[in-house]
């Protein structure tokens, strides 16, 4: 079952009281901690911080690796500094209107995104890119994927993107994994040619493998950099 369009505004219920957790977040968008309907009205949300949006991958309608292990808890830590989103890579209309948003008042924005939610990021930003005067100050992509589009790893970065990072599993000693297979079916990015800057990860310090349904661990390596553009 599937959640119609709906979009979530700060300082109202919460997530858990709102939110079915039998049901996929496909077609939804989230800001900080609750759902509106869609077509979106912004019109009553100040819009008075930086915006980081999170982009959940085909995972994350059922396990939910970027939404649980990500989203969360960083809105948690920086609710009282930064505005939050989440969605999912089917939801990128939503997703682009609260940037337009956000930029229209004059605010920072992040994007994140996880899997084929990597994919949509870059999407969005070359939307943006020829409809609009949005600047993106941060886009990271964790380990993305995509139908092995050709050329996928050597697109080049959307001219409103100041700075791109590419967190990537080294699928050359991944193991086979579940999560590893399902990112090696959907053609995994690895090192993109045109990001400022690229980050392999395969085992920890403790000899534990990082995999591809380890958003959480991925992010660590890039929160720095949310915290410094923002």
């Amino acid at each position: 079952m599937f959640f119609k369009k709906k979009m979530v505004l700060p300082h109202r219920s919460s997530v858990a009281q709102s939110v079915d957790p039998h049901q996929a977040y496909t077609d939804l968008l989230m800001l900080d901690n609750h759902v509106c309907p869609v077509p979106l009205d912004l019109s009553t949300h100040k819009a008075d911080k930086s915006l980081v949006i999170f982009i959940g991958g085909a995972m994350d309608d059922i396990y939910r690796p970027l939404y649980n292990g990500v989203f969360v808890p960083y809105r948690l830590r920086y609710a009282n500094n930064q505005d939050t989103a989440y969605t999912t890579h089917a939801s990128i209309d939503l997703a682009i209107a609260a940037i337009k948003y956000w930029h229209d008042a004059g605010q920072k924005i992040c994007m994140v995104g996880h899997s084929w939610g990597g994919k949509s990021v870059l999407k969005i930003a070359r939307r943006l890119e020829q409809k609009t005067s949005v600047k993106i100050d941060l886009l990271i992509t964790l380990d993305p994927v995509s139908r092995r589009i050709l050329g996928a790893c050597k697109q080049t970065k959307p001219t409103i993107v100041n700075e791109w990072v590419n967190v990537f599993i080294d699928y050359k000693k991944a193991s086979m994994e579940y999560s590893n297979v399902v990112a090696r079916l959907g053609g995994p990015w690895g090192s993109c040619t045109h990001a400022d800057t690229n980050i392999m990860l395969s085992y920890d310090e403790f000899g534990i493998e990082i995999t591809h349904a380890m958003a959480a661990r991925m992010f660590e390596e890039v929160e720095q950099y949310v915290t410094a553009a923002l």
